[in-house]
């Protein structure tokens, strides 16, 4: 009878150990779920290349006579070329014209306020020349603070004609409607003055000595003949010639009548016998004392002119 238990434990052993095992567990495949980003993906702002500053600009003005500014002109393609720079000619300056690609800009009068310009524009170098009351700062050189004086002038020639010619049978042919125009002829008056006093002649013809006569610049040969014919019949010798009015054809009219000239430019030489003298303001020589520093970023000051 007792036997047959260790049968039946046998039976339930198995059956336990077989319900434990449960045979092969389950194979779990993993279930992969890809949630969409809210934030797109953002690329890398190309860096913008930022042009090389190889230009510069000449704002020409309205005020300085044309023979000043063409000498600046030249002399500034020189010295830009030496460094390959491209040199280009403006009316009047405005802040569109002032690009990146810009390095220096030459400022003639009028002023188109220059000192707020170099405030704006950090990175160009600025030259003023003979734009009155001005100061220097980190990026402008001023050139003739004191504007462009043509009274100066005057003053030279008319003390250079009255010393240079006999009796002071001197005088001066202005440009009308212009207030340069007058600040020359008064300036050539007292030049004279300062030389000869009263200038009286001994001889006929007894003209007040200095005179000043003023001429359209656009005048045609029908306009400025008489002008000439009077300039001679009063018995000016020698003359002081406005460069507004600087007409090649009249002035070699005056020398074939036997006057002797003073002016502002180097002269053509089939006026070179009839030539006493060349005066004008030396904005060059300043210009070019300063030009290596503009370019190598030294800091702005000003710059007294001369004559010559």
């Amino acid at each position: 009878m007792f036997r047959k238990y260790p049968i039946i434990l046998l039976l339930i052993f198995s059956t336990i150990v077989s319900g434990c095992n449960g045979g092969t567990p389950p194979i779990v495949t993993p279930v992969i779920v890809e949630i969409p980003s809210l934030i797109p993906p953002t690329q890398a702002p190309t860096p913008t290349a930022v042009p090389e500053a190889t230009r510069v600009l000449i704002s020409t003005g309205s005020q300085l006579p044309e023979a000043d500014i063409k000498q600046i002109i030249a002399l500034v393609q020189s010295l830009a070329g030496q460094s390959n720079l491209t040199v280009e000619t403006i009316s009047s300056l405005t802040p569109e014209a002032l690009t990146p690609d810009v390095k220096v800009v030459i400022v003639l009068p009028p002023d188109p306020g220059i000192v707020d310009l170099t405030s704006r524009y950090l990175g160009i170098r600025f030259v003023a020349i003979a734009v009155p009351s001005i100061q220097s700062t980190a990026n402008l050189f001023a050139i003739g603070v004191d504007g462009s004086h043509p009274e100066w002038s005057g003053f030279m020639a008319g003390y250079i004609a009255a010393i240079l010619t006999n009796e002071w049978r001197v005088g001066a042919l202005t440009q009308a409607g212009l207030n340069e125009g007058l600040l020359a002829g008064d300036g050539f008056r007292n030049g004279a003055m300062f030389y000869c006093g009263l200038c009286n002649p001994s001889f006929p013809p007894f003209t007040d000595y200095p005179i000043a006569v003023e001429m359209n610049p656009a005048a045609t040969q029908p306009e400025w003949q008489p002008i000439a014919d009077a300039f001679i019949a009063s018995g000016v010798k020698t003359a002081y010639i406005y460069p507004g009015i600087a007409n090649p054809e009249m002035m070699a009219y005056l020398a074939q009548g036997g006057m002797k000239l003073i002016g502002s430019q180097t002269p053509p030489d089939t006026l070179r016998p009839a030539w006493f003298a060349t005066v004008q303001v030396d904005y060059n020589s300043a210009l070019q004392s300063v030009w290596g520093d503009v370019l190598s970023g030294a800091a702005g000051r000003v710059v007294w002119i001369q004559m010559r």
